[in-house]
């Protein structure tokens, strides 16, 4: 799945390509190949978008959520499941963290929203422009109850498409004090890692993007393998709804 500004959310039967500066420029040159053809001039195109991108500055009757999470196929899956909890009333993106301070000065958010585990580290990105929101999720608790009952010796195999990403699901399996159970982390495009993992790992923990990436094929012994993806807990949108109305209510006062 990916999202775009103003295009909304698509799935695709593979995880788009990296965005770079050819990508963009193949984007515009489509855009104004289209307004031609509907017979629009390129300054026109032009005027247009910047107008569409001048009034994402802007506050409107849809509360507008930023979404940060620390791989891009959790951040745009998560969007899309807000969006669909509150239909006709707020507009999702999905970002990494680290594009937190640059979507906040350029565009126009209510609010930042991003997991429990992340509320640190989004914290000092977000700089109390907009209010943040830590939103719970459901299905780890499981998880994280299986691999503190490992015994001391064991090893767990994380799998993720950024190097952040695994160290930040590391970071959560420490917190469940597992002493004496090795982490051993890897990443796609990294083969000895993967390798590694799969000769040593007990329990192999694999993120959103490694099981749409299909990495799951390349293990033995599927019996290890658990789906490290969550889905928000009734009281995290609960959380999310209410700070929702709270904007709306000091909309409607100013």
């Amino acid at each position: 799945m990916t999202s775009r500004y103003g295009a909304g959310t698509h799935v695709a039967d593979r995880l788009p390509a990296r965005r770079g500066a050819e990508t963009l420029s193949g984007i515009v040159a489509e855009m104004l190949r289209q307004a031609g053809r509907a017979g629009f001039t390129p300054d026109e195109a032009a005027a247009a978008t910047f107008a569409a991108a001048s009034a994402r500055r802007r506050p409107g009757p849809i509360v507008r959520i930023l979404f940060a999470e620390c791989t891009r196929a959790d951040a745009v899956y998560d969007a899309e499941r807000i969006d669909d909890a509150f239909p006709d009333r707020v507009e999702t993106e999905g970002a990494l963290l680290d594009e937190i301070a640059d979507r906040l000065g350029r565009f126009h958010y209510d609010l930042v929203a991003t997991p429990a585990f992340h509320a640190d580290e989004a914290l000092p990105l977000v700089g109390g422009r907009v209010p943040l929101v830590a939103m719970l999720q459901a299905g780890m608790v499981e998880i994280t109850h299986e691999i503190a009952s490992l015994e001391p010796g064991h090893s767990v195999g994380v799998v993720c498409a950024s190097s952040r990403g695994a160290a930040n699901i590391e970071q959560i399996l420490r917190f469940s004090e597992t002493p004496g159970v090795e982490i051993v982390a890897a990443t796609p495009d990294d083969t000895e890692a993967l390798r590694r993992v799969d000769e040593r790992a007990d329990m192999i923990l694999l993120s959103r993007e490694a099981l749409a990436l299909s990495l799951e094929r390349g293990f033995s012994r599927p019996e290890r393998l658990r789906s490290w993806a969550y889905e928000f807990d009734p009281s995290g949108l609960e959380l999310l709804r209410r700070s929702m109305e709270s904007i709306r209510a000091a909309r409607s006062v100013a």
